[in-house]
């Protein structure tokens, strides 16, 4: 056989597991590894599963439960192993197992759906452990078909495209079953055991093997159950292990192939732990409706008025298999009425058997009810009820016969009728009923301006006696809140009198109250429509009456409020020409009307700024965007009674010509559009002003104040290192002495020069002073230090 090659069980998502695709065993399978690049998953192929979840095509489920996070999750693949989403159990909390067990049923007969087991699942209300949950989740019924390509990244490496079709790419959470038990780990194991009850969906086993101190239970599903609308999903069967000592019951399950012929699969149930497996065998299932055929009493002839004839009836529907099949019906059938009674019975109830077998499908008895001559008794209606059973069920005998079959859970098996007998002189009563409709409305009627309003019908009736009559009222925009004694079909309220009218007789319903607090501006108008019928079963035979009302909206408590940001008045210069503002418009609903998809329209009025994409409109629950062309259209979501909804306007003024400089106005208008007329609600104008750049003196001031600083500061540090200080103190005394003796010296010099030039003028003295010159010259001869 061949084998995956050696890279592929070297790559790093092996040790988080992997699948592997075997179309055929003969040729080299195909490695399945798990998306979003470099994330690492855990366990990877946990569980696999394979349907028609998305298309006709078939898709793989493939199931890591514990994910890239501790979350866990599941991947779906096509047939050729590419990739197409991710579903999360996000709401959960971490380490359920989401995904430890995978189980694909066909529940719609439609696409099919997924059954995901979490056996330790625990819910966010509780401390309790391993409780277990199976998760539900359904395709949605839509046609949309889309396809995906995949297309290979490297030039030459063959890739082949591969065209999906993948349908309504999405499987949605219906609901989830929550085991019962703390510790029981219900949905451990999960099996499809196809159609047991003959209803043509699938219908499913879920496994607690540990409930019950550990012997374990498994739960028998139909689809129907699984179906309902309520969220607490009600189990068909529970079986459980008779003997004491067998544990984990249910820990493995699989469907065994209807070996014995009879419709539907056996079930094995696997106890690993005390070794033992259990088969359980299952019953052929038949579909029972049980209905009465009554004639019309109000339409007889003479012959006829002291007695009627109806059909009791049984309708069978049998699986394919077994060829000969075993279920006697009991048949009980009841009359009430002060007077009428069948034929032959005091009791007023009657019983049979009925023998079902494949070649009659409906089964039906005539029975003969005796009908009164009292005029006060005549007007209560004659009540037949119709009730069928199975008698010697064989899920309670000891020895299991593969040929006797049970009653499908979706076997309709009780039927109610009732007739009223005619106390006409002729064979057909001729009621005639008229309508008076009335209502509370104040016209024109302000969309949210009351809570609720009611409807008043009043029946006359001026012919015969009216047996069956009634009325159908058809409401538009309305909500109907309560409507005693009508009964509501898919659009209409149906509401008859509880006793015939008899003629001139008038009946009063109680009001019908509509519930208007949520109407919204797109509710132009309430319709109500009340059809009159003399023999409610006669289509044909009514008056139809037609009230309107007209409804009008609180427009004019829209109250806007506006904010230039930064200010109304801006000012900028040569140096911030590129320069952006916002205008901030607020809308607060204190009117009545609830406003739903209204356009809003904002316009800019000025050439010299535009605005910046996008406009935002912030509300309650999320932020809208809306591009800006020329005339920019934003829906508004909702306005509900006292909401504000704001809306951020931001606008740049570009770079300015120079001679072009001058004071701007920046206008923008909001307008509200409602029904093709234009609201407009504000205008907010920004000043900008522009100046051209100009040096004032404070400048100067300013810039020769920081030179004069800034010399300080130089000199200081000059000073700190060392300049302009004395630090040969001592020897500047010394030099100063020296330049002293020296100027001394010169000094006398000159003297005795000039005394030397007097006396060679006078002639004589020079010898005695040239002595005394030279005596000086070696007194005061200065000496080194």
């Amino acid at each position: 056989m061949p084998q995956i090659s050696k890279k592929d069980r070297l790559k790093d998502t092996v040790p988080y597991g992997r699948v592997i695709q075997y179309k055929n065993i003969t040729k080299t399978p195909q490695l399945i590894s798990p998306q979003n690049g470099d994330k690492e998953f855990f366990n990877f192929g946990y569980g696999i599963a394979s349907g028609n979840f998305f298309s006709n095509d078939i898709t793989y489920a493939i199931s890591t439960p514990y994910g890239n996070n501790g979350v866990g999750q599941l991947l779906f693949y096509s047939e050729n192993g590419v990739y197409i989403k991710t579903i999360m159990d996000s709401d959960s909390r971490l380490g359920t197992l989401f995904g430890a067990v995978l189980c694909t049923v066909n529940l719609t007969g439609k696409r099919d759906s997924l059954l995901v087991g979490a056996p330790t699942y625990v819910p966010e209300d509780t401390d309790d452990a391993d409780i277990g949950a199976v998760h539900i989740y359904m395709p949605n019924d839509k046609s949309l078909t889309l396809t995906k390509t995949i297309i290979g990244k490297v030039v030459g490496g063959r890739f082949g495209s591969a065209i999906v079709n993948l349908g309504d790419i999405s499987l949605t959470l219906t609901k989830t079953i929550i085991g019962k038990v703390v510790g029981g780990r219900f949905g451990s194991a999960i099996v499809n055991l196809g159609d047991i009850d003959s209803d043509q969906l699938d219908d499913v086993a879920i496994a607690a093997p540990y409930e019950n101190d550990g012997k374990g239970a498994v739960y028998i599903y139909t689809a129907r159950n699984i179906l309902t609308d309520k969220m607490d999903v009600k189990y068909t069967q529970k079986v459980q292990p008779v003997a004491v000592t067998s544990r984990t019951f249910g820990l493995s399950l699989t469907a065994m192939q209807d070996h014995d012929g009879n419709s539907c699969n056996e079930l094995a149930i696997g106890a690993p732990e005390t070794n033992e497996v259990f088969i359980l065998s299952c019953f052929p299932s038949i579909f029972l409706r049980v209905y009465s055929k009554l004639p019309n009493l109000q339409i007889r002839n003479s012959t006829e008025k002291d007695q009627f004839i109806f059909k009791a009836c049984l309708e069978a529907k049998f699986p394919e298999k077994p060829k000969e099949i075993v279920a006697d019906i009991l048949v009980t059938v009841n009359i009430m009425h002060p007077s009428a009674k069948f034929n032959g019975s005091e009791n007023g109830v009657i019983s049979y058997i009925e023998k079902l077998n494949r070649n009659m499908s409906v089964y039906c008895r005539d029975i003969q009810v005796l009908t009164p001559l009292d005029k006060n008794t005549e007007l209560h209606p004659i009540q037949i009820a119709t009730k069928a059973e199975l008698t010697n069920d064989p899920s309670f005998s000891e020895r299991f016969d593969a040929n006797r079959a049970v009653i499908a859970e979706h076997s309709s098996l009780f039927a109610l009728d009732k007739r009223r007998v005619s106390d006409c002189n002729s064979a057909y009563c001729v009621p005639n009923i008229t309508t008076i409709t009335s209502t509370s409305f104040t016209l024109p009627y302000t969309v949210g301006s009351t809570d609720t309003e009611s409807i008043n019908l009043i029946m006359i009736n001026s012919g015969e006696t009216a047996y069956n009559a009634c009325l159908r009222v058809r409401i538009s925009s309305a909500r109907v809140l309560l409507a005693p004694g009508c009964t509501r079909d898919e659009h209409d309220l149906i509401c008859e009198p509880g006793t015939p009218l008899k003629q001139n007789e008038t009946w009063k319903l109680p009001n019908v109250v509509l519930e208007t607090k949520f109407l919204t501006n797109r509710d132009k108008k309430i319709n109500i429509t009340v059809n009159t019928y003399n023999h409610c079963e006669n289509e044909t035979d009514k008056i139809t009456d037609e009230l309107v009302i007209d409804l009008q909206n609180d427009l004019t408590n829209l109250i806007l409020t506006s904010e230039a940001i930064p200010a109304e008045v801006v000012n900028i210069s040569h140096v911030n020409l590129d320069t952006e503002i916002s205008h901030f418009y607020t809308i607060t609903n204190k009117g009545s009307t609830n406003w739903v998809d209204m356009k809003s329209e904002v316009i800019l009025e000025s050439k010299y700024a535009e605005i910046k994409n996008p406009i935002i409109i912030y509300t309650n629950n999320r932020n809208v965007t809306c591009d800006y062309d020329l005339k920019s259209y934003c829906t508004i979501d909702e306005i509900r009674k006292n909401q504000k909804i704001y809306i951020m306007v931001n606008l740049r003024i570009p770079p300015i010509a120079d001679e072009e400089f001058k004071n701007i106005s920046v206008i923008t208008r909001l307008n509200l559009i409602e029904n093709e007329e234009i609201k407009t609600l504000s205008a907010l104008s920004t000043l900008v002003r522009v100046e051209l750049p100009q040096i004032s003196i404070w400048i100067y001031l300013a810039a020769g104040v920081i030179a004069i600083l800034v010399l300080v500061i130089i000199v200081i540090i000059f000073y700190e290192c060392g300049f302009l200080q004395r630090k040969n103190k001592e020897k500047l005394k010394d030099l100063k002495k020296d330049v002293r003796r020296q100027s001394m010296r010169r000094t006398m010099l000159l003297r005795e020069s000039m005394r030397a030039a007097q006396a060679r003028t006078s002639g004589g003295g020079a010898p005695d002073d040239q002595n005394k010159l030279l005596e000086v010259d070696k007194t005061d001869k200065p000496t080194d230090r």
